[in-house]
């Protein structure tokens, strides 16, 4: 199914939101304003444990590093091979700058070739956050799953779109 990309960006950034917390995303920039960035990834099925392991080992050199963290989403209705990393990008330019590996040049290209190894298909989105339009999680809540709704709205029908969540949903939510 072909959808706008604008809009679906729109409402996953929407949902995402309301999963994240906007308390955790708000400090990400001052203007109401957070990106996000996330890769959808495909797992073969046969190399399910495999590719696991090497997203710990991703995970245990970023900390390493003193890289930002990101949040990892399993599908678990629909394709449980399917998996999303959500990161907070403080402002798009810094997409522009090289990205530095959390390991030495050779390790680093080892763990590349695994992971190609191990993944039908990648794809990258950067989403923009409404924090004007999300309802904040509990200080002491930690999310356990995200729900992730996808609703086409017609381009000429954007603003109305828009209006009616801030209006209408946001109020009796």
């Amino acid at each position: 199914m072909t959808m706008n990309r604008i809009q679906k960006t729109f409402v996953g950034a929407v949902l995402v939101m309301f999963a994240l917390g906007a308390s955790h995303l708000a400090s990400a920039q001052d203007d109401d304003r957070t990106w996000l960035q996330v890769r959808t990834v495909h797992v073969k099925p046969d190399r399910f444990n495999e590719f696991v392991e090497l997203q710990v080992q991703l995970s245990d050199a970023q900390q390493a590093a003193g890289h930002s963290g990101r949040s990892v989403w399993q599908e678990i209705r629909g394709d449980l091979a399917t998996f999303h990393f959500v990161q907070s990008v403080d402002n798009l330019a810094e997409l522009d700058e090289p990205w530095e590996p959390p390991m030495d040049d050779e390790a680093w290209a080892a763990w590349l070739k695994a992971i190609y190894e191990t993944t039908d298909s990648s794809e990258r989105t950067i989403l923009r956050s409404h924090l004007e339009w999300s309802i904040p999680a509990d200080e002491d809540s930690e999310p356990g799953l995200l729900v992730l709704r996808t609703t086409t709205v017609k381009p000429s029908k954007m603003y109305a779109y828009h209006g009616w969540i801030q209006d209408q949903l946001l109020p009796a939510l």
